[in-house]
């Protein structure tokens, strides 16, 4: 009796451990949590499918959507088994930057690993790193192949409420020019229909259930492709590559590896506020860490820019003489000398270096990416494209003593240009040369693998004076909406402070213009308005203008609704700069609380004066006080310390 009393108390045991073994092995639920416990990102398997869900505090902020890839050698979307939960581990960043919103990056966040396979023991890892501020996630293919195999589609959508706010802007029709990232954002419905049908761009701004979402696409590396988003379809967006016909209809839409392999992040911001949206670094905590391991060279500046005031400026000699001598006048660092320089009359670009030289201006130079991804006849051409040629050209300009490049005409998220861009900076880095991408993609965190890159455009800036009407009327309700969408995710060469009207006319007044110096963030902070537009301002502005950084140690939100206003305050050691914008066209009067600012301060304070084209300038050292702003306009603010 005894005997069989043990033998049936083991094998009820075995038949419990067994149990349990399989409720393991049959795991079919996991969750993460940021290191706050702030954000909880949950994993499903359900029939067979992988679909993961974002909660804030137990408040669904992302309903279940799904993941998944399809690989042409495999399907690794359905019919999914579970492999492996890596133990959740704690990573945590310490960043320093050389330009940017804020100088050091202090980030911790949890990481986990989901491992599961397809019946043909393909195995996709899930790879997702949840920070206080988002969450991001990849997959990596495991495994040794010399078989070159495409990605053909990304499963990962986003799932919102049909009711959700959305600011968003349309992925452009495919031209000689575009897709460049150079439409306008607006207010959306979430299912709203994308102009030319290629879908939205990235980053793309959502207000859900008491929460900011920023969408993003990051840690593009050399082997995929950037991507954007589908159209809704009842609140739910997917993922598109690279549209066919970009880069003149060259190079592969999907991209493609051998294994192992990882594909991009696809980021996801989340805010409590947009002050959290503003102060987010995420695209930068998941990029690929600093190659470049000697950056005493590296120097963020304002520089002058002679080409949207004077197209054809850079061909005369004489024309940019006066540029350089305007940076020397305002004490900025560079003056950027664009498209066809090489056929420069009247003097050559030897001479315009001896001469700023002799002013202390470093000199940026134009050049086209191109190549046969594009048909721009802009010149010098045929350079950047090609390896061997670039890093003679770029040993050339370091022997000059050039400081810097503009690389323009890009407009493909292909694979093989998301390659160029790479090999370009780290090629210039070697020669410790800036960089300036134009005609671009957005930033996707390369600034901080290559802090030489200084600033992308990706953005419908101030060069659009020359040529759009629509520009003229929307642009201070833009420029309300970009500092919570487009330069949240990096810098943003937008050719800001244009006083003077071009071939389109400004409807923004002279503080609004001011203002965006503030405002808006670039390593290279190019000015975009002509030597007469600065010179006839105030001493005070022009002042203003020479003491404004361009980089900053802190960044926050004092106010702000995209398409309404913004007031945001940025710190460079012990001075605060504060800019102001009026998107909307009507006057309103602004109630500063600056109290948040430690220590007595004297604020020096430029606003709109009676007409759209004067100021007003006071000084306070009051810490609450109104300011008053006309219709689109705008004002600045600086602090000085008051010694105790």
């Amino acid at each position: 009796m005894i005997n069989s009393f043990f033998k049936l108390l083991m094998c009820c045991g075995l038949s419990i451990c067994l149990a349990a073994c399989s409720a393991v092995m049959k795991q079919d639920q996991w969750s993460v949590d940021a290191p706050d416990g702030g954000l909880t990102v949950n994993f499903k398997l359900d029939e067979g499918k992988v679909f993961y869900q974002i909660e804030a505090k137990s408040t669904e902020i992302m309903p279940w959507a799904s993941l998944g890839a399809v690989r042409s050698d495999t399907d690794l979307s359905q019919q999914l088994s579970f492999v492996d939960w890596a133990p959740i581990a704690t990573d945590h960043q310490k960043v320093a930057l050389i330009s940017g919103k804020q100088s050091q990056l202090d980030e911790k966040c949890q990481l986990a690993v989901l491992r599961l396979q397809n019946p043909q023991q393909e195995v996709i890892e899930i790879h997702t790193r949840v920070f206080n501020q988002g969450v991001a996630m990849k997959y990596h293919f495991p495994g040794t192949s010399e078989v070159v195999v495409k990605m053909l589609e990304d499963k990962m959508t986003f799932h919102f409420g049909e009711q959700d706010t959305a600011f968003m802007q349309v992925y452009d029709k495919i031209s000689p020019w575009n897709p460049s990232y150079e439409k306008f954002y607006r207010k959306e419905e979430v299912n709203a229909k994308a102009m030319y049908n290629h879908g939205w761009c990235f980053p793309a701004l959502f207000q859900t259930n008491g929460r900011w979402l920023l969408l993003s696409d990051a840690g593009v590396s050399r082997n995929f492709a950037g991507m954007h988003l589908t159209e809704a379809q009842d609140g739910v967006f997917g993922l598109r590559w690279p549209e066919e016909g970009e880069a003149n209809g060259l190079y592969e839409q999907h991209p493609s590896s051998t294994l192992p392999w990882s594909t991009s992040w696809k980021t996801i911001t989340v805010g409590q506020d947009l002050n959290e949206i503003i102060q987010s670094e995420m695209v930068k905590l998941v990029a690929a860490p600093n190659q470049v391991s000697d950056t005493e060279w590296i120097r963020p500046g304002k520089a002058s820019w002679s080409w949207l005031s004077d197209h054809d400026s850079p061909q005369d000699y004489q024309s940019l003489v006066k540029f350089v001598d305007l940076a020397a006048e305002m004490n900025w660092a560079y003056s950027l000398v664009d498209a066809n320089w090489n056929m420069m009359k009247g003097g050559d670009i030897h001479q315009l270096i001896e001469y700023a030289n002799t002013k202390n201006v470093g000199l940026l130079l134009w050049y086209n990416s191109g190549g046969p991804h594009n048909e721009i006849t802009e010149a010098p051409r045929n350079i950047m494209n090609n390896a061997e040629k670039r890093r003679a050209e770029f040993k050339k300009l370091q022997e000059w003593g050039i400081k810097g490049v503009k690389v323009d005409f890009f407009q493909s998220d292909k694979q093989e240009i998301m390659k160029l861009y790479q090999d370009i900076l780290k090629d210039a880095a070697d020669f410790e040369i800036l960089v300036n991408f134009h005609g671009c993609a957005i930033p996707r965190g390369w600034q901080r693998t290559y802090p030489n890159l200084m600033t992308m455009e990706s953005v419908f800036g101030a060069e659009a004076y020359s040529f759009s009407d629509e520009y003229t009327e929307y642009a201070a309700t833009a420029n309300t909406i970009l500092p919570f969408t487009r330069n949240v995710v990096g810098p943003m060469d937008y050719t800001p402070v244009v006083f003077t009207h071009l071939e389109k006319p400004h409807t923004t007044t002279y503080g609004h213009e001011l203002a965006l110096s503030v405002v808006f963030e670039s390593g290279l902070q190019h000015m975009g308005d002509a030597v007469e537009g600065y010179m006839a301002l105030p001493k005070y502005a022009q002042q203003f203008l020479r003491e404004v950084p361009n980089v900053w140690d802190e960044t926050r939100l004092v106010e702000g609704y995209p398409g309404k206003e913004i007031i945001l305050a940025r710190r460079k050691g012990d001075r605060w700069f504060i800019g102001g914008l009026n998107g909307e066209n009507v006057g309103k009067t602004f109630q500063l609380d600056l109290s948040f600012i430690d220590g007595a301060q004297e604020w020096n304070i430029i606003t709109d004066g009676p007409d759209v084209a004067s100021f007003m300038h006071s000084q306070t050292q009051e810490k609450n006080f109104e300011i008053q702003v006309l219709p689109k306009g705008g004002f600045v603010i600086s602090s000085q310390k008051i010694a105790s």
